[in-house]
């Protein structure tokens, strides 16, 4: 199974009892959901449980404050030579 760090919106899917893989370097959904008995195994999703870092990472991104640019070039109109 999954022994690699799993991507913010894989884990999404790690958390509904849906299972991947990464073969050749690619996530890969290992049973494609195509019947109603596998719908049936999918679990609802609770995000708080599965996937909790995603936003915290988020919360952080949004109230990090952005640093103000500080200009880098110079006033040269008038000067002359």
């Amino acid at each position: 199974m999954n022994t690699r760090p799993v991507p913010p919106l894989l884990c999404i899917s790690q958390g509904m009892n849906i299972p991947f893989d990464f073969p050749g370097g690619k996530p890969v959904i290992l049973e494609p959901i195509r019947t109603m008995e596998q719908v049936n195994k999918v679990s609802r999703l609770v995000p708080e449980e599965s996937c909790s870092f995603v936003g915290k990472a988020l919360t952080q991104v949004i109230t990090t404050p952005t640093p103000t640019p500080t200009p880098t070039h110079t006033h040269t109109h008038g000067a002359t030579a």
